[in-house]
């Protein structure tokens, strides 16, 4: 497991954890495609809008590949554009921390979270 440690601030504020290089990737990969995340939340709260209390973020990031492929002239969306499968869990928890109000009802998660494996 590769771990990158993340610069600490000065003494006595505690030090960030290590991130997985998964977890960097993905965090370039947002930086550099905020439309993803934007169009991820859209999709979401549709879904949620429809009443689901459950959903998976992987059915989001296939409906996404979709949209990228054959709904939008958007640049931003290149017919190459590719959005890769790993990135999934980081969506959906960023989505769930950011929003609980719409996506930890009640105390159940609406996307289905497991331990994350260090690729």
């Amino acid at each position: 497991m590769a771990l990158i440690q993340v610069p600490g601030g000065p003494e006595g504020i505690p030090r960030r954890p290590t991130i997985t290089q998964a977890e960097q990737k993905f965090l370039i990969f947002h930086e550099a495609n905020p439309h993803v995340y934007t169009k991820f939340l859209e999709l979401a709260w549709m879904v949620r809008g429809r009443g689901f209390t459950k959903w998976s973020a992987r059915a989001i990031m296939q409906r996404l590949r979709w949209f990228s492929s054959f709904e939008t002239s958007d640049p931003n969306w290149g017919s190459d554009f590719k959005i890769n499968n790993n990135y999934t869990p980081y969506y959906a928890r960023k989505a769930m921390r950011e929003y609980p109000e719409d996506f930890d009802i009640e105390g159940a998660e609406f996307f289905e979270l497991r331990e994350l494996k260090a690729l």
